[in-house]
């Protein structure tokens, strides 16, 4: 993760693709990236709250309400750990697969259910399913909640997830992979 489990590029991803963008409209699409990242992770959010739902509630929504006003896009994406580990739960893989992860449409209501379950189950049994590793159990639940806070935040009802991260993209729409 960058700065927070989820970091939602709203249109910047798509627009770094295209052909023909001057190279200083690039770096400010690059630069609107990394300022539109929420400024809290999930370690933070479990340090502060724990699991307690109303805690992580409100501590997500504080934080987002930092985000600003983004641009409206066609399709918004989601990377890093807590939106494919959200992804791989979605789809109840038993193994890992970032083939079956990557493009998955999440719903909003996916993804306040997963919240839900995941603050009800205990963190040992969390960490019994093959794709969340012990670390990532103690803090998926409170990822949750914030992916919620931040689908909220940006009127979204769904949002794709992707395995690969911004740089990565970038290198490769560079020819640099």
């Amino acid at each position: 993760d960058i700065k927070t489990p989820l970091t939602s590029i709203m249109g910047y991803a798509e627009r770094l693709q295209k052909d023909g963008i001057p190279e200083e409209r690039r770096k400010r699409y690059l630069y609107t990236v990394y300022e539109k990242s929420v400024d809290i992770g999930v370690v933070r959010l479990r340090d502060l709250c724990g699991r307690e739902e109303k805690c992580l509630t409100q501590r997500c929504v504080a934080s987002v309400e930092s985000f600003g006003e983004v641009p409206k896009t066609s399709k918004t994406y989601a990377i890093g750990g807590t939106a494919t580990t959200l992804a791989a739960l979605q789809l109840g893989l038993k193994e890992y697969s970032s083939a079956l992860v990557t493009g998955l449409c999440l719903k909003r209501s996916d993804v306040e259910r997963l919240a839900k379950e995941l603050l009800a189950t205990p963190v040992a049994e969390i960490a019994k399913h093959p794709c969340i590793p012990q670390k990532r159990a103690e803090v998926i639940a409170g990822g949750a909640v914030l992916f919620c806070a931040l689908m909220d935040k940006l009127g979204l009802e769904e949002i794709f997830v992707s395995d690969s991260d911004n740089l990565e993209g970038f290198a490769k729409l560079r020819g640099l992979l």
